[in-house]
C-alpha cells in the first residue's frame, strides 16, 4: 500500500502512571514518546510529555469505540471538543488520524497518530488509517512483549 500524500508529523503517545484516572482508566497521562516530522515542520516532542488525559477525555472515548478517529478541522462537526478544534486550527492541521495501541489484555496503553498540515484526498486517508491501524497493533504486540 502507498501513501499518495505524506502527513507532516507521525507520532506516538503513550498512557503512563498506572493510577485510575475519574473515567476509570488505569492512567493519568500520556506523553509522546516517538515523532517523526517533514522538513518543515518544528518538533513538539518535548512539550508534549506528562499530558493530563482529562484534557484528551473525548478522544480517548472515541478510541475505546473505534480503532481508529479521524479528524477533519474544516468539518466542525467531527470535533466535539472547542479546545481541541482550535489547537489543531492553531497549528495548521487539516486533518489528524489517530489509531489506538491495545496491549495483549486488550488495554489501550497509547495511540499513533498522523497529521496533515495540506489537504489530503479521500483516498490518502483511507490508506493511511489502514497504515496506522496496522502499525497501532505491532506497537501493541511489541509493548506486550516487553511487558511479559
Amino acid at each position: 500500500m502507498v501513501i499518495r500524500s505524506h502527513g507532516c508529523r507521525a507520532y506516538v503517545f503513550e498512557f503512563h502512571n498506572g493510577t485510575v484516572s475519574m473515567g476509570g482508566l488505569p492512567f493519568n497521562k500520556m506523553s509522546c514518546t516517538y515523532e517523526v516530522l517533514d522538513k518543515n515542520t518544528k518538533s513538539e516532542l518535548h512539550e508534549r510529555q506528562d499530558l493530563s488525559l482529562m484534557l484528551y477525555a473525548t478522544l480517548i472515548d472515541s478510541l475505546q469505540e473505534y480503532k481508529s478517529v479521524v479528524v477533519d478541522t474544516r468539518n466542525r462537526s467531527d470535533i466535539e471538543s472547542t479546545v481541541g478544534y482550535e489547537v489543531l486550527i492553531q497549528k495548521g492541521i487539516v486533518v489528524t488520524i489517530r489509531a489506538r495501541i491495545i496491549n495483549k489484555s486488550g488495554s489501550i496503553i497509547g495511540f499513533i497518530g498522523i497529521d496533515y498540515t495540506s489537504s489530503p484526498t479521500e483516498e490518502t486517508v483511507m490508506d493511511a488509517v489502514h497504515i496506522i491501524e496496522d502499525t497501532a497493533v505491532k506497537i501493541g504486540t511489541l509493548l506486550s512483549i516487553e511487558e511479559g
